[in-house]
């Protein structure tokens, strides 16, 4: 964009500036955007092996609380599963 358009600079939140009218700018701001998508990369794969761990595990991967669980993921809550279980036979009945 900087070679074919009049954008001339970036600043980013953190105060950064890229002065993109010079070879040196420009090199500087295609660095910084490939190693943010690096770290992009990498943040992803370490979330998906922790998210593959847990489905090992049998543990919930977060989110908000499943019906009839507490919010550990893990531990019933008998007053909401007896509403699912009344519910399933219900609907395995023909019921609604």
């Amino acid at each position: 964009m900087a070679e074919r358009t009049r954008l001339r600079g970036i600043w980013t939140t953190d105060d950064v500036s890229y002065d993109l009218s010079t070879p040196e700018g420009i090199h500087a701001a295609i660095a910084a955007v490939n190693n943010a998508m690096l770290e992009s990369a990498k943040l992803s794969k370490r979330q998906r092996r922790k998210k593959a761990a847990q489905a090992r595990a049998g543990k919930p991967s977060g989110g908000s609380r499943a019906a009839g669980f507490e919010p550990d993921g893990l531990t019933l809550r008998p007053s909401e599963v007896a509403y699912l279980v009344e519910a399933k036979d219900r609907y395995l009945a023909g019921g609604k």
